[in-house]
C-alpha cells in the first residue's frame, strides 16, 4: 500500500478479481477497502477501472486482463 503504481506479472487468461486477490494477498489492508468477503464483490464505496473503464461496464470481476492492462482501484471517500 502506499504505491501510486505497481507492475505485476500475471498468468495468461487472469481476471480482474484474480489480480485483486493476488493484490489483497500482497497489501492485506485492501481486503477492508476493497472487498466485501460475504459478496465477495467490491465494496459500493470503490472504483474499479481496466484501462480507463469501469469495471461495471464490462464484465465486472469477470473481465479478462491483458498483457499491458492498467487496473486502478479507487476507494472513494467524502464527507459532509
Amino acid at each position: 500500500m502506499g504505491k501510486g503504481c505497481e507492475e505485476i506479472i500475471i498468468p495468461d487468461g487472469s481476471n480482474v478479481k484474480q489480480v485483486i486477490e493476488f493484490l489483497v494477498e500482497r497489501y492485506r489492508k485492501l481486503e477492508e477497502i476493497f472487498l466485501d468477503r460475504i459478496t465477495d464483490n467490491p465494496l459500493p464505496n470503490t472504483i474499479i477501472l481496466l484501462d480507463g473503464v469501469d469495471i461495471d461496464n464490462l464484465m465486472s470481476l469477470g473481465t479478462p486482463m491483458k498483457n499491458g492492462s492498467i487496473l486502478t482501484l479507487l476507494p472513494v471517500t467524502h464527507g459532509g
